[in-house]
C-alpha cells in the first residue's frame, strides 16, 4: 500500500494508520454502475448458505470474500450477527493479505508480505432489509507475514439482506486520504444462530493459514506505510 492510502493498510496500513477511526455511514445504495461482474465473482467464491431455513433474516455467521484494488489487498470477512429488535451487536473477524487480483487465496510469506487477522467487537441497526453494522474496536489476532497492522481504520457495512438468496450486498465505507471511499464486499450468510446462542457453520471461519512463516528479521516496504485496509 503506497503512503497510507490504504484502508487496510498493509498490515500496518490499510486500516492502520487513522487508528480507530469509525465511519459512520449515511444510507447508501449500491450504484447501479458498481459491477455486477464484481457481486458475481464475489459469490462464485464464498461457501454455500445453510440447507435449512434461519429464524431471522440477519442473525447469524456471514461471509466475506472480496480485493481491496487500493490497497493490492485480499480480504474474507465473517461476521458475527445478533438482534434485539432493531439493534444488531456482535463481533467481526478479518484476515487481510497482499496478492494481485487474479490470485485469491493466500500466498507464501516473503520479505515485505503481509498477511494478518484481526477481530472486531461490532454494533450496529437494521430497518427492513438495510443494515448497518460496523467496528467498535479492533484488536489483532495474528501476524502470519509482517509486522503487522500500525493501526486500522474500522470497518463499517451499509446495504440491503436479500432473505430469498441469504446474501447482504454491502459497501464497506471508510474514510482514506481525507475523503469517504467504498468497496463492495458480498456477503453469504453461511450458518443461522441457534436457540443456544451458537451458529451451525457450513465452511471453515477463516481461509487456510500460510504455511510458510516470514524470517527472522521481515524486511519492511522501502517507502510510505503499509496501508491496506486495515484503517485505510
Amino acid at each position: 500500500m503506497d503512503a497510507c492510502t490504504s484502508r487496510r493498510p498493509p498490515i500496518g496500513g490499510r486500516r492502520g494508520w487513522l487508528v480507530g477511526a469509525l465511519c459512520v455511514g449515511a444510507l447508501l445504495v449500491l450504484a447501479p454502475g458498481l459491477a455486477p461482474a464484481t457481486v458475481e465473482e464475489q459469490r462464485a467464491r464464498l461457501p454455500p448458505a445453510p440447507a435449512e431455513r434461519c429464524v431471522d433474516d440477519v442473525q447469524g455467521t456471514w461471509r466475506s470474500h472480496a480485493y481491496y484494488p487500493r490497497q493490492g489487498q485480499w480480504s474474507v470477512f465473517t461476521l458475527h450477527i445478533r438482534r434485539a429488535g432493531a439493534d444488531l451487536t456482535g463481533d467481526m473477524e478479518v484476515r487481510f493479505w497482499d496478492g494481485p487480483p487474479d490470485r485469491a487465496d493466500p500466498i507464501p510469506c516473503r520479505p515485505g508480505h503481509d498477511d494478518w487477522s484481526l477481530d472486531e467487537p461490532a454494533r450496529g441497526t437494521i430497518a427492513g432489509m438495510r443494515v448497518e453494522f460496523g467496528g467498535s474496536s479492533y484488536t489483532v489476532r495474528e501476524r502470519a507475514c509482517g509486522p503487522g497492522p500500525q493501526g486500522y481504520i474500522l470497518d463499517t457495512f451499509i446495504g440491503t439482506i436479500d432473505p430469498a438468496v441469504q446474501e447482504f450486498q454491502s459497501v464497506n465505507r471508510y474514510p482514506m486520504n481525507g475523503e469517504m471511499v467504498e468497496d463492495v464486499n458480498v456477503f453469504r450468510r453461511i450458518a443461522c444462530l441457534t436457540t443456544t446462542g451458537t451458529t451451525s457453520s457450513t465452511g471453515p471461519t477463516v481461509v487456510p493459514s500460510i504455511e510458510t512463516r516470514p524470517p527472522t528479521s521481515p524486511m519492511r516496504r522501502a517507502s510510505g506505510c503499509s496501508c491496506r485496509r486495515p484503517g485505510a
